[in-house]
């Protein structure tokens, strides 16, 4: 009996450990089956990616592929994980308790600070200010690691281009005030004036000399003086003229005008 059993088992064992090599798990690339291994590949979205890419974890948020050491899958969104007190609850990014957590530290420190001296205190806060520093210092790090393995850098070493490509291809279109001064410079202006020869010169300013010193005018306006005193003067001499004699006529009478 106890030789059966044993028996039963060991081929119970062998044909689970052949059902688990010829199974396998399949990703539907382009409608057909195609068997990878969970451990180095990952299937999304109807295509593998390697489970690690450049030292960096992949994961699979609604058909994209992030690296879970920097960012994280909130609701089918990426969000960069920037700040290390958001979490995914429910499919919204919430802080946790990282905050809080910040603000009893405080709390601490300033009942520290009544207790035992300001010393402690400012030992204390400059500890928690370089450790909270060096967090951020390897939070950036970790970012741009994560953009500068995922970019394409090698345009940044190329030559310029030529200027038969730049002008032909149109590389660098012009700037609004660029077309503006252009569209100003090809606008149809009238012809200047040629400036006029030394003997025409010469002819110009003696005429304009001519012009200035023969000129005189012909009603000069009296000064107020002037017409001040020309009045004061008839006024006296009407004042001191004899006054005129009547002419009477042949009655005796005068004439009235």
């Amino acid at each position: 009996m106890y030789t059966l059993q044993t028996t039963i088992l060991f081929l119970l064992g062998f044909c689970l450990n052949a059902c688990r090599v010829t199974a396998c798990l399949a990703c539907h690339v382009d409608g057909k089956p195609v068997c990878y291994d969970r451990d180095q590949q990952m299937c999304c979205k109807g295509r593998l990616h390697p489970r690690v890419e450049n030292g960096l974890e992949k994961r699979c948020c609604n058909g994209t592929v992030y690296a879970s050491h920097f960012q994280q899958c909130c609701d089918g969104i990426v969000y960069m994980q920037s700040n290390t007190s958001l979490q995914c609850v429910n499919g919204t990014t919430e802080q946790t308790e990282r905050q809080l957590m910040n603000q009893n530290m405080i709390l601490i420190m300033i009942i520290l600070g009544l207790v035992m001296g300001p010393s402690f205190v400012i030992f204390f806060v400059s500890l928690f200010c370089f450790q909270q520093r060096q967090r951020r210092a390897n939070r950036q790090y970790e970012t741009e690691a994560g953009y500068s393995d995922g970019c394409d850098n090698e345009h940044l070493y190329a030559p310029p281009p030529t200027y038969n490509e730049v002008i032909q291809t149109n590389l660098y279109p012009p700037t609004p005030e660029q077309l503006r001064v252009r569209q100003i410079s090809e606008e149809p202006c009238s012809p200047m004036t040629p400036p006029p020869t030394h003997n025409s010169a010469l002819l110009i300013l003696a005429r304009s000399a001519e012009s200035l010193l023969q000129h005189k005018p012909d009603n000069k306006r009296l000064s107020v003086l002037s017409r001040r005193s020309l009045s004061l003067d008839v006024i006296e001499l009407e004042q001191t003229s004899p006054p005129k004699q009547e002419i009477s006529g042949a009655d005796g009478h005068p004439e009235n005008d």
